[in-house]
């Protein structure tokens, strides 16, 4: 009995670190994004437009992504999980 528990336990643990660097690796993606649109803002002094597209006929669009999370917050393997089990049950 004393074992099943100690086996439930690590299980355990093993998901909750788990869950927490799947966490800590979306946050390093976002991180890295950030960095890259930051550094395109500084450079954007240094581009010419008129020079580049004087006599273009194309627009340049850019679109926000949008998330899947209605309230934008990360949920966890889990929860998402979960989730998705009510969502199919319903």
């Amino acid at each position: 009995m004393c074992l099943l528990i100690g086996i439930i336990l690590m299980n355990l643990l093993i998901a909750i670190m788990g869950d927490t660097f799947s966490r800590v690796n979306e946050a390093t993606l976002q991180s890295q994004l950030k960095e890259q649109a930051q550094l395109m803002s500084e450079n954007e002094a240094f581009f010419n437009r008129d020079y580049y597209f004087s006599n273009k006929k194309y627009i340049i669009l850019v679109d926000q992504e949008k998330t899947s999370s209605a309230a934008g917050e990360w949920l966890g393997q889990t929860d998402a999980i979960k989730q998705c089990f009510d969502e199919k049950t319903n």
